[in-house]
């Protein structure tokens, strides 16, 4: 796994803050799969915007942009995260949820603004050596 400037990295694909009001999950063909809006909204892929591949968006030595708390991460202005042990969610902290999967295998959008992981205090992303 690599970290960047808000996003991380999980083999050929990554998860991150495109900007303030847009989330995405990219390949490295450059491909986006799906791009979360911070109005709740989704925008399925495929497509070659709004995606993390590019020169300006390298790996870095440690993350930046990327905190942790219960159970979340949060890249940027984004969280995903165990909501309560039944739902899985992508939310933005200005207060809508795009994506909520359930543990039955259902998936719920957005815009909504229950089942979120904001309001959770956060901790600051170190790297261990």
């Amino acid at each position: 796994m690599h970290f960047g400037d808000r996003f991380i990295q999980f083999g050929h694909f990554r998860m991150g803050e495109v900007d303030a009001n847009h989330f995405s999950i990219s390949h490295s063909s450059g491909q986006t799969v799906q791009i979360f809006r911070s109005d709740g909204t989704l925008h399925p892929g495929p497509r070659s915007s709004w995606g993390l591949w590019h020169s300006s968006r390298p790996v870095l030595d440690a993350p930046l942009g990327i905190t942790f708390g219960d159970r979340f991460v949060q890249i940027g202005n984004f969280r995903v995260g165990d909501v309560d042990g039944q739902h899985f969610s992508v939310a933005h902290v200005g207060g809508k949820t795009m994506q909520i999967f359930r543990s039955d295998g259902t998936l719920h959008p957005g815009p909504r603004s229950d089942y979120t992981t904001v309001g959770r205090p956060m901790l600051e992303c170190k790297v261990a050596e």
